[in-house]
Order: structure tokens, then sequence, then C-alpha cells
């Protein structure tokens, strides 16, 4: 039988890498490998946990105990307009108000939180998307309000943890940007400026692109230390507290386990939070202005396209323990930069290198191509 010419060999060996590698590459955008890809992050992020800072906010909780001590959910409105009475003496930067008060209640009870919403220098009310509709807060709240936002969270997430925030969430006909965006704004003195890359508060700009989803998702950065807070019950009884609220962000809203469900699972694999901590974790994000920022797609398909290359390279052009010794360089090149990059703050696919690296491996080694 004849024997097919190196030529002839070389090609169908360049074949076999190539469609392994086109392979590899699909692979990276499975379900299967998404799941991985955030399997790993979880894991860098609880090996690599941000730095401590002192926090800019504080949170002024509504908890078991004040519930049970101001009259339950029915008491909802009394206690924030309490909470904005006891706040207004000392002239916080900002208050985000984490609660959708979109429907009309007892008159007598409106009109005291409208007051003291207009007693509040710089006041964000909630804007809850639902269904492709928007919940808006009652007119006269929202007149009194500085700004609204969306109070959206990724606790929809393919495993229901939350790991961004989109900062901007629209309609057809309306938008609004994030509740701990328009905070920060707020607490800066400045407007947002927007770009299909990025936004800008001031001089700090945020790595938050545009994209199909229309979203701006952003990292979010969460400590391991809780952010700082005072229960709306502790403020009543020592009304002397109020003092810590001063020239701070403060976030209100509901924490108690008992009177809602919006706990949210985080990278840190501590249990979860409540939704107004992840709001004002991302107001400390934000403050920070260090960003977790995800590597392009084009970076991403380069960096499998240079392993897949020469992996089949080094099999092609070498052969024994020189050959396998260059496949071993190249494995460890692969496990290691998603590492290597998360710490300067970029994140990168796990699966899709990985994948690149061992199949296109696997490959040559199986179809070798004979020495000319």
């Amino acid at each position: 039988m004849k024997k097919p010419s190196p030529s002839k060999v070389t090609l169908g060996y360049v074949a076999i890498i190539g469609a392994t590698l086109a392979l590899a590459i699909l692979a990276g955008w499975t379900a299967l490998a998404a799941a991985i890809d955030d399997y790993a992050y979880d894991w860098m992020y609880r090996l690599h946990p941000p730095a401590a800072v002192s926090p800019h906010c504080v949170i002024l909780a509504i908890d078991d105990a004040t519930f049970s001590a101001m009259g339950g959910v029915a008491a909802y409105r009394p206690m924030l307009a309490k909470a904005l009475e006891l706040l207004a003496p000392v002239q916080p930067t900002v208050v985000a108000i984490d609660m959708v008060l979109a429907d009309k209640q007892n008159r007598a009870e409106d009109d005291r939180l409208l007051r003291a919403m207009q007693a509040t220098k710089s006041l964000v009310l909630v804007a809850h998307l639902q269904n492709g509709r928007w919940e808006n807060p009652l007119d006269e709240f929202r007149g009194a309000a500085t700004a609204l936002g969306h109070d959206r969270a990724d606790e929809l997430s393919r495993d229901g943890v939350t790991r961004q925030i989109p900062l901007e969430e629209r309609t057809e006909r309306e938008r609004h940007w994030a509740l701990a965006l328009e905070t920060f704004r707020l607490a800066r003195g400045q407007r947002i400026l927007e770009s299909p890359e990025d936004l800008q508060i001031g001089s700090e700009v945020i790595p938050a692109p545009r994209t199909a989803d229309s979203d701006r998702a952003l990292r979010v950065i969460f400590s391991r230390e809780p952010i700082p807070q005072i229960s709306l019950l502790e403020l009543v009884n020592k009304p002397e507290l109020a003092q810590r609220f001063r020239g701070r962000a403060v976030f209100v809203g509901v924490t108690s386990i008992s009177a809602t469900y919006d706990r949210v699972a985080t990278p840190n694999g501590q249990g979860r939070i409540p939704g107004v901590e992840v709001h004002a974790q991302l107001f400390e994000t934000l403050e920070r202005g260090q960003f977790l920022t995800n590597a392009s797609n084009l970076a991403v398909l380069s960096f499998c396209v240079a392993v897949g290359v020469l992996m089949g390279l080094v099999f092609g052009f070498l052969s024994g323990w020189r050959a396998y010794a260059g496949a071993g360089v190249l494995l460890v090149a692969a496990h290691a930069t998603p590492f290597l990059v998360f710490r300067a703050g970029v994140v990168f696919p796990f699966f899709a290198p990985l994948a690149a690296a061992w199949l296109t491996g696997i490959a040559a080694t199986s179809k070798t191509p004979a020495p000319a």
C-alpha cells in the first residue's frame, strides 16, 4: 500500500489541530463552561479578597427587633418617616431608601412621610422594574426625591450568586440608573457622563460598557467586613446615634429575615446578605475606584488560538521528553493565566483556555506526524 506523502500527513495533522481548537473554543461558550468560569471566579475571589477600607456609607436597618417594636409590615411608612425625621438634623450626604413606595396608603401617614422626604437634602427612591413595566414611587414622593434608582441585583444569575449589578435598566420609554450609582453621583455632587465604553462621574471613570442587553453590568467588590449598620429601633431609643450618619451616605432598608426574603448570595461564600447591603456594597465599590473588568472576547480568542497553535507546533517539531516538556509549559500557562490577570483586576475565563490546551494537546499526541 502506498504511504501518504509527508505533505498530506502534515495537512491532516494541521486539520485535526484546527478542528480540535475550534471545538475547544465553541465549548467555551456553553452553559457548562459558564458555570465552571463562575465557580473559578468565586474561588479566585476568596483566594484574593479585596483589601479592607474604611466604609463611606452606613445602613439604617429595619430589622426584626424594629418590626416587633414599631408595628410590623403595616407600619413601613411611619418607620420611614421616623427614620428621615431623626436623620434630618445631622444632614447625611445622601439618603437612599431601598423600598418600593408605589401604592397609596393611609393619607395621614403618607403626608407625614412626604414632609420628612421634603426635609431631606438629597434623597434617592427606588423604581422597580417588573415584567417590563416600572413601578415608580407615588407622584408626590417622586416629586420630593432628588433621583430615582432601580433596585435590581443579579439574584437571577445562573446559580443565584450576585457577582455583578446592572448600572442601567431601561424600557422603551424610561431608563433608570442603579440605586447605588445615583447615590454615588449625588454624594460626589457630579453628573453622569456616558459613552459606549464607560461612565464618568467627576474624575472617576467606571468601566461599564453598553452591551447587547444595554445594562452596563459592573462587578461588585464585596468586602468581607459587613457594611456598618444601626437599626432604626436603636436610633429611636438612642437619638445620639444619629451623629454616626453625619456627612455619610445612608441606605435605608429591610434586613429582617422574617419580613422579607430579599437575601442575596455573594462570591464570598459567607452566607446571604440583605438586598439593601448589596446596594451599599456597590456604592463602596464605586467609592474604591478599583474595578474588576472582563477580558475582551478578542483577547480570550487570541489566547486560546495561541495556546492551540503552539501546542500543535510543539508536537509537530519536537519529540520525546522535549515535546512533553513544552506541552507542560503551555498547560501551566493556560491554568495560571486566569489567576495572574485576576490579581491585575481582569476577569479571564477559566474553561476555554484549558479546553484549548488540553484538547489540542491530546489530539497532537495521538496524531503526531511522522518525520519526513
